[in-house]
């Protein structure tokens, strides 16, 4: 099955009503029980593509660390420039769990230099992005964070140095954010992971145009 058909229907299992293994606490509020869906889906994602690579049935990374019941599983692909999109980059695909409860997935893409090693920090100029969901925990509810931001340094900038960037956060928790909202930025979430898996760079686009308007 093509990635793209796999995570359509996750995409449809975590909207719709499917189930996830999150915190034994579960979540009373829609959208509560909307991120742990997500959740649940991503964590799925981010431990079958691991498993590809490890079976060398993909090309990427995958690190794993564990440390006193937590254990951090990172998968990585990286992308290359393609037209209007002259930039070198990396996905991060990022799942924690605590005593094999999930405890936190973060899907991002930052900008690398043409030679990077999987692991190092971001450098250089392009697009960056994260759609990161938290379980519950110490009296919260389930909170989710996204951010976008482009740098751009080139020929539009004469002076050595001089640079133009925007960017843009979001985040809420589960008792006051809207569930339409959530559902918008997790489908762009699930498309970026679908880049991920193709080792296609992200656009310098406004990656929350997806989102609906917010009152």
């Amino acid at each position: 099955m093509r990635p793209l058909t796999r995570i359509a229907t996750m995409c449809g299992a975590a909207i719709c009503g499917g189930t996830a293994s999150t915190q034994p606490a579960g979540a009373e509020l829609p959208l509560g029980r909307a991120m742990a869906r997500a959740a649940g889906t991503l964590a799925g994602i981010i431990r079958m593509d691991a498993r590809r690579i490890s079976r060398a049935r993909s090309s990427g990374a995958v690190l794993a660390r564990r440390s006193r019941g937590t254990r951090q599983l990172r998968v990585y692909y990286r992308s290359g420039p393609r037209t209007q999109r002259p930039w070198y980059g990396a996905y991060e695909l990022k799942l924690r769990t605590t005593r094999r409860f999930l405890d936190a997935v973060t899907i991002s893409y930052f900008p690398t230099a043409a030679s990077w090693g999987y692991g190092a920090p971001a450098q250089g100029e392009g697009p960056s992005y994260s759609f990161r969901l938290l379980a519950p925990g110490h009296h919260r509810g389930w909170r989710f964070s996204a951010a976008d931001s482009f740098l751009g340094c080139g020929a539009r900038h004469p002076a050595p140095g001089q640079c133009e960037g925007l960017s843009q956060a979001l985040g809420f928790d589960e008792a006051q954010g809207r569930k339409r909202e959530f559902e918008a930025l997790f489908k762009q979430a699930l498309l970026v992971v679908e880049k991920a898996e193709r080792h296609a760079p992200i656009s310098g686009e406004n990656l929350f145009s997806a989102t609906p308007h917010r009152r």
